[in-house]
């Protein structure tokens, strides 16, 4: 009886001491899911923290599903950089493509008053193109040796301008074409001076300058803007010795001069007549040679005073006065002697 009353009191303690351990191991689930989640929590914070740092810090932020980045570099299946966009350390952004051997062959830079787009071959020999806000823009070619070959380019103000470069850059052809609607031509020796001029201007005039090596202008042709034109040969020292042109009237002129600048010689067609003058050393006429409209010839020599000496034939100046007289009568036809005047000289 003692030992089945002592027994009971055991069993007792044995089912609290089994509910106490299945308490426990709840407890214990409990808390290691709680340790599961704060570990987790705490590992999820590290890893944001990392791609915020890697990704703001290095490669640029994610946003809204976009990635933003200062550099941004693509390359092929064999890891070589084949195009870059970014910016410069200044904020200036750029597109540049590459070729298989890393050689950069296409460049677009933005900047903040141009456009640059620059292209290049395997020799490098490159174009670049470049527009400007405010009307100027300008494309210049360029060898393989860095040397600029031609440029072409539009300025400010509308004016338009071609020029081409030797070896060694030194200007060789200058083409221009002003919005005033002046042009121009310019082509330079090895020298870098210019050797031909060819303009033309918006009030009509126009000419060409042709120099010798030391830069003098050795050749003049130009046409006025009243239509008449000259032709001027100069020698080494700049003066003009030979002049050819057309007066106010149109009467076509030759003129030789001296190195001093005084005429020596002329030779001109006044009114049909074909008249050679030559002249003394303080440009005063010494002797002249004329053959009228009708095939007249006279000849006259003159002192330095300008008097007249000798004539061929001696009515040199009572035929002379007679034409001029007959060519304001009523007995010419034309302004010349009819044909009854001309038999009877």
């Amino acid at each position: 009886m003692s030992d089945a009353v002592q027994m009971v009191p055991i069993a007792e303690r044995l089912e609290e001491l089994e509910r106490q351990t299945k308490r426990l191991r709840k407890n214990n689930r409990e808390l290691k899911i709680v340790f599961i989640i704060v570990a987790v929590a705490l590992l999820v914070g590290e890893v944001v923290e990392v791609a915020d740092f890697f990704f703001d810090k290095r490669l640029g932020i994610f946003t809204d599903g976009l990635v933003q980045t200062p550099r941004l570099v693509i390359v092929d299946d064999a890891g070589d950089r084949r195009a870059e966009l970014g910016t410069s350390a200044a904020g200036v952004p750029h597109l540049t493509l590459f070729d298989t051997s890393g050689q950069a062959r296409f460049v677009v830079t933005q900047f903040d008053d141009r456009v640059r787009l620059w292209l290049a071959d395997r020799d490098k020999r490159s174009i670049e193109l470049q527009l400007v806000d405010g009307g100027e823009q300008s494309l210049v070619l360029t060898g393989k040796e860095g040397n600029t070959k031609a440029v072409l380019g539009e300025s400010r103000g509308g004016d338009l301008s071609l020029q081409l470069f030797g070896p060694a850059e030194q200007p060789r052809v200058v083409l221009s074409a002003c919005k005033a609607g002046d042009s121009g031509l310019q082509l330079f020796g090895p020298s870098e001076r210019p050797r031909v001029t060819l303009s033309a201007c918006e009030a009509g005039d126009s000419g060409l300058l042709v120099f010798d090596q030391a830069e003098m202008v050795r050749l003049l042709a130009g046409v006025g803007d009243n239509g008449n034109s000259a032709l001027n040969v100069f020698d080494e020292a700049g003066q003009a010795r030979i002049k050819l042109g057309q007066s106010q009237e149109g009467w076509p002129a030759l003129d030789m001069l001296a190195s001093d600048g005084t005429t020596r010689a002329t030779l001109h067609t006044p009114n049909d007549w074909s008249c050679l003058t030559l002249c003394g050393p303080r440009g005063y006429a010494m002797a002249k040679t004329c053959v009228d409209y009708v095939g007249l010839a006279r000849t006259a020599f003159y002192n330095p005073d300008g008097d007249l000496t000798w004539s061929t034939p001696p009515e040199w100046y009572a035929l002379m006065l007679d034409r001029v007289l007959r060519q304001s009568g009523d007995a010419v036809e034309g302004g010349k002697p009819s044909q009854n005047d001309t038999q009877e000289r």
